[in-house]
């Protein structure tokens, strides 16, 4: 760091740069067409291949940036109001209900996340597959 700057400084600056980006981001347009609109629809195809049996997998981890994080938070329409701690985690749970449908619940960093657009914690795959405009890639 230059030698003009104080740790108060650093920490002024940073924290304008985190709002500036978290600003950005909480466009869906932006979100949509960066890696988080690409980030969520693997999501969805990963859940409705698991829906359909087309694939054999139980778990499947991706791993990306606190700002894709950022996006699809907010094509989830829980756009983030502080930056995302180190480590955060986004976790997709399918669940096959008793009536045979499938029900999608999300959680951020071990807190569930209502999606305004199911107006639930629990959303039908259907619903979520159309969560933030993303189309499935099939």
């Amino acid at each position: 760091m230059p030698s003009n700057l104080n740790k108060n400084d650093i920490d002024k600056i940073i924290k304008i740069k985190q709002w500036g980006c978290l600003e950005a981001l909480k466009t869906k347009e932006i979100a949509r067409h960066c890696r988080g609109g690409a980030g969520l629809a693997d999501v969805v195809n990963y859940l409705q291949k698991a829906a359909r049996q087309r694939n054999s997998l139980k778990y499947v981890l991706l791993s990306d940036h606190d700002s894709t994080i950022g996006q699809i938070m907010t094509l989830l329409e829980n756009p983030l109001t502080k930056w995302p701690p180190y480590a955060s985690d986004l976790n997709f749970e399918l669940f096959k209900t008793n009536a045979g449908n499938y029900i999608v619940r999300v959680r951020y960093n071990g807190e569930p996340l209502i999606i305004p657009s199911c107006r639930t914690k629990n959303c039908t795959l259907k619903q979520f597959g159309q969560a933030g405009g993303i189309k499935s890639l099939q």
